[in-house]
């Protein structure tokens, strides 16, 4: 009995010995497993926050969200950088797209670019810009209200118009470089830039339209020799304006899509630039509209191109000249410029005397006869030599 019972606790104890092994090889098992899933676990999500760090960071290929670009026009950004670098796949900045940003100050356009339109960057806070070679048009009011100091345009430039508007009330803008091929500055352009005191026209300049350099500061002014329209007011209440010359440079070019009748200086162009002096007008020009130099009260002399062939009335007003003026004519034969009785306003009394008439050596008798220069007559001399 006694051998049967030691058996029997003996094979207990073999059998809690074998179970306990499994037991334990069982738990380990899993204990390792568990552990490799919590290090697998651990692992995968580092390696994903650097992909997303990759994928954030914008490798080639990827677009930057500020932009948003819709078949190469740019319609909207949202960033809030003060120096904006904007993608070379642009073509078109749209609409808008800066107007009112209060925080752009420079700006690096895409070489391929071709076109700005219309209030780009009205009224932002943007204070340089150079154009692009490659843009061909920039839209009204593009740059209207900015902080400007400089405007400047890439050797080569395409542009050939300036629209109306682009940088008015630009009060800052100091520095302007017009492109090399311009042909027209467009209405009211630098209109109120009550800091631009130079500027220099290409000669290839042939219209400058209606308050184009209106209320600027301005102090000389050398008119392209191909010029043949300045609008009305163009280079109105220039204060500081002491000088208008004509360019020695002559570009020959025919433009074809300005009339013979508009060829001249529309009415005030220079008027109320009370400090302007000399006037020298090109040889394009073929006519004097009224009141053109009208409140210019310290003018002394003013030269008439062999093309003018029209003077209107009111041109000059004598009794607000100060001193004395002298009106040099270049055309030899009167009959072919036409001169109202009243271009010269104010001609009575003390006023007359203050007009000096020359025109060319061997004519003065010619004109004294000649229908409207009789009215003058007395003010006529032929040009010293």
């Amino acid at each position: 009995m006694k051998q049967r019972l030691l058996l029997l606790f003996t094979a207990a104890m073999v059998c809690a010995v074998i179970m306990g092994c499994r037991f334990s090889a069982g738990t380990s098992a899993e204990y390792s497993k568990d552990k490799q899933g919590t290090q697998q676990s651990d692992t995968k999500p580092n390696q994903g926050q650097q992909s997303g760090q990759s994928q954030q960071g914008g490798g080639q290929g990827q677009q930057d969200e500020r932009f948003e670009v819709q078949d190469g026009k740019l319609v909207k950004y949202t960033g809030t950088d003060e120096h904006v670098v904007i993608p070379e796949s642009v073509k078109v900045i749209g609409k808008e797209v800066f107007s009112a940003n209060k925080t752009i100050k420079t700006v690096q356009l895409p070489t391929g670019l071709l076109k700005i339109e219309d209030d780009a960057f009205f009224y932002s806070t943007l204070t340089k810009v150079t154009i692009p070679a490659n843009v061909t048009e920039i839209g009204s009011f593009a740059f209207m209200g900015t902080k400007l100091t400089e405007l400047k345009f890439e050797a080569g430039s395409k542009i050939t118009k300036l629209p109306k508007n682009m940088c008015e009330i630009c009060t800052d803008l100091t520095t302007v470089e017009l492109p090399t091929g311009l042909q027209s500055i467009g209405s009211s352009a630098f209109s109120g830039c009550e800091k631009l005191s130079q500027i220099t026209f290409p000669d290839t300049v042939h219209t400058i339209e209606t308050n184009a350099f209106r209320e600027t500061a301005l102090k000389r002014v050398v008119l392209p020799a191909n010029l043949q329209k300045l609008e009305q007011q163009a280079f109105y209440l220039n204060k500081e304006l002491t000088e208008v010359v004509a360019s020695t440079t002559v570009v020959q070019q025919d433009w074809k899509e300005i009339p013979e009748s508009d060829n001249g200086i529309s009415a005030y162009c220079f008027c109320d630039n009370q400090k302007l002096q000399t006037i020298k007008l090109p040889d394009r020009l073929k006519t004097m509209s009224e009141g053109c130099l009208f409140g210019a009260v310290h003018l002394k002399d003013v030269t008439l191109p062999a093309s003018i062939a029209s003077i209107s009335g009111g041109i000059i007003d004598l009794s607000s000249i100060t001193d004395k003026i002298t009106v040099h004519v270049k055309n030899r034969e009167p009959s072919q410029i036409s001169i109202n009785t009243y271009a010269f306003r104010n001609f009575d009394g003390t006023h007359k005397d203050k007009l000096f008439i020359h025109v060319p050596n061997g004519t003065s008798e010619t004109f004294k006869k000649a229908a409207g220069w009789s009215t003058y007559q007395e003010r006529i001399s032929e040009e010293r030599k």
